[in-house]
């Protein structure tokens, strides 16, 4: 089950609701529908993680991949579920150049 979390803004309101559910700021907030955290993965507002950011690939076979998260900001994702944050581009295209092996080695090592 994925947690996402509603980053707020700076003097912003304390809360939000998107899709009927309330988000406080900073807080996570669990989820079991994959749809919606695919959504909230794609909106630099909202930040996903998994329970377990070790977790292996899920039954439809989700990869892991370097992706562009907006503002200069890329993360290493599996599906909808962000395991690390902060890379540059660089890493990013580093990252997305190894096999999948390779990927699942990097982030099962900690080193990402």
């Amino acid at each position: 089950m994925a947690k996402i979390t509603w980053l707020g803004e700076p003097d912003g309101p304390g809360v939000t609701v998107w899709n009927g559910v309330e988000f406080p700021a900073g807080v996570p907030v669990e989820t079991s529908n994959p749809y919606f955290a695919r959504k909230a993965a794609g909106n630099p507002f909202f930040l996903v993680e998994p329970d377990d950011p070790h977790d292996p690939p899920s039954a439809d076979g989700e990869k892991l991949a370097a992706v562009h998260r907006g503002r200069g900001s890329w993360s290493i994702m599996r599906g909808a579920v962000e395991i690390s944050s902060s890379l540059t581009k660089a890493d990013a295209e580093a990252f997305n150049a190894l096999t999948g092996d390779e990927k699942e080695a990097f982030v099962g090592g900690g080193s990402a």
